[in-house]
Order: structure tokens, then sequence, then C-alpha cells
């Protein structure tokens, strides 16, 4: 790793690098990484972003909100995928309130598919599972792209656990493990919207999917 990060002195590349490594569960290295990529441009949005999603992944969601909220003011107070962000880091430190008001601004964008992942957690929020159903049946692009994405299902399986579908969103959660995320600490211990699925067998077996697949990485 410090090979590839010697070679490499590109903020953005290093990023995107730190922040694949979290959803690998590699942490210490994830970290290590967005800590170069910061040094070499401290005011490139997506780097900082990246940072912050690092912290998100492990645990630390206040930190992250608190990255996300600094990025947006101080560089890309625009950008409405770095906002979306800041709406997750809020769902996961229990500021749902905070989160709502952030995908009820992003749902009426033209940002994809940020804008109806947005709409879809609105419904989840309502409680309104027909509603839910609709955007996933409806949403072709959303559902396209997060088919084949390690993070977007993971907010759509969220959706569909705060309306009590957990047979769907253990399908969403093994699209995303088959598509490389396993960080199993995130899934198993930090994502306080999994609680629900603690216990079911067919988490579990989830679970173990992406901690061999996280294993054959760290070696």
């Amino acid at each position: 790793m410090r090979r590839a990060r010697d070679l490499d002195k590109n903020a953005d590349s290093l990023g995107f690098l730190g922040a694949v490594l979290s959803m690998l569960g590699l942490m210490d290295e994830a970290r290590e990484v967005v800590a170069d990529a910061v040094d070499l441009d401290p005011l490139d949005l997506y780097t900082l972003a990246s940072r912050a999603w690092v912290d998100l992944l492990d645990g630390e969601f206040a930190t992250a909100t608190r990255r996300f909220e600094r990025a947006l003011n101080d560089v890309g107070s625009d950008n409405t995928h770095v906002y979306w962000c800041l709406g997750v880091g809020k769902a996961h430190m229990g500021d749902l309130d905070g989160a709502l008001e952030i995908f009820r601004d992003v749902s009426k964008t033209d940002a994809m598919p940020v804008a109806d992942l947005s709409e879809l957690y609105c419904a989840a929020a309502e409680g309104n599972r027909d509603a839910v159903n609709r955007v996933l049946s409806e949403k072709h692009v959303m559902v396209e792209v997060a088919e084949t994405d390690e993070m977007f299902p993971l907010f759509i399986a969220k959706c569909l656990i705060m309306v009590g579908d957990e047979d769907g969103a253990l399908q969403w959660l093994g699209r995303a493990i088959d598509w490389g995320f396993c960080n199993v600490r995130y899934l198993e211990e930090y994502n306080p919207f999994f609680k629900p699925l603690r216990g079911n067998p067919s988490f579990s077996r989830l679970l173990d999917e992406a901690r061999q697949k996280q294993e054959a990485f760290e070696v």
C-alpha cells in the first residue's frame, strides 16, 4: 500500500482509493491514504468528502457529519452529491429530522441517482411501504445504478428496513456484498439501521460471506 501511495500523488485518486479500502473494511489503510490525499490537496471537495466517508464507515458518525458540513461550507456549498452524503451522516448519527430535511431538498433536484434515493428515504421516513415499493418499481435509473454499486444498495436496504421489509433489505444487502462491500464491522456493529437484522440467519450468512471476502483482501 505504501508503494501505491508513493507512486500516485494525485489527491483525487488517493481519496477514491481510501473510500474503496473503507468499503473493504481495511480501515487503518483507508485512514492513512485519505490523510495523504488531504495533505496533498486540502481544498479538494471530493478528497475531503472521501475522508468523511471513511469516518462514516468506521462508525465515527458525528465526525463524518462534521467533516461533510465543513467540506460543503468551505469548498462546495452547491454540490448536491456531497449534500446527500451529509444527509446520510445525519441519519446515521440519529438526527433523523435533519436528514429528512436534506433528503427532501435533494429529491427536488435532477442529481441522479441521489435524487431518487432521497425520494425513497422520504417515503420510508413516513412509514409508507407502498410508496417505497412504487419508487423502487418506477425509478429505473436508480435501480440500475444501485444494482452495480457497493454503497447505494445499503441505502436502499436501510429504507426497506424502515418500512419493515427485511427480506427486501437482505436482497439489496446481498447485492452490495456481491459487488465487493465487505466492511463487516460497519454492517454488524456500526450501522444503526441494520439492528433489526441481527439474529436473522440470512443476515448472519451474508456477514459470513462478507467476512470471507474481507479476510481475502487482508491477506
